[in-house]
């Protein structure tokens, strides 16, 4: 089935750029879970939860989600900020690929992710502190952590590239 990996953090951690970098270097497709989201919307994250709010879109990410976990082959999915506390969620990604964290502490992520008039394009930014307070009991259970402010991109991706292939358990 070749390597498939899932990377899990917060909004603005470089789960998309690390991303990017760990499927080139595993020959593998990457996937990006709120690209999928935004394509089969036609719309932006931010218009999704203007018009259908957080429900909406986790509903949308949801089955989106179950649409990537059928696929089959080499595979980097990153997910959404939000992705792993969705009622269900870790467990089914959990029986399809094991999951690296990626971490930064929240006050890199709110330089990252910007205030005000930047911060349409992630609609939780705003709540960042109190998403990490709440989130980072499940990412300290799901996986090893790597830490993305202390490396650069194309390094973290190498660590992630070589737990896997030392007992990452990459399927």
């Amino acid at each position: 089935m070749g390597r498939r990996v899932a990377l899990a953090g917060l909004m603005g951690v470089g789960k998309s750029t690390i991303g990017r970098l760990l499927a080139a270097r595993l020959d593998a497709r990457f996937l990006d879970l709120d690209a999928l989201v935004e394509a089969e919307a036609g719309v932006s994250i931010a218009a999704i939860f203007a018009r259908e709010g957080e429900g909406g879109f986790r509903a949308r990410e949801a089955r989106a989600l179950e649409s990537v976990l059928t696929r089959t082959g080499p595979m980097v999915l990153s997910l959404g900020g939000g992705t792993l506390h969705q009622p269900g969620a870790h467990a089914r990604i959990a029986a399809a690929m094991p999951v690296a964290v990626l971490r930064a502490p929240v006050e890199v992520l709110v330089a990252r992710c910007g205030r005000g008039a930047g911060t349409e394009a992630r609609p939780l930014a705003g709540r960042l502190a109190a998403l990490a307070a709440a989130r980072s009991p499940l990412l300290d259970a799901v996986g090893p952590g790597f830490w993305t402010h202390e490396a650069p991109a194309p390094v973290v991706a190498d660590q992630i590239a070589r737990w896997l292939g030392e007992g990452g358990d990459g399927c």
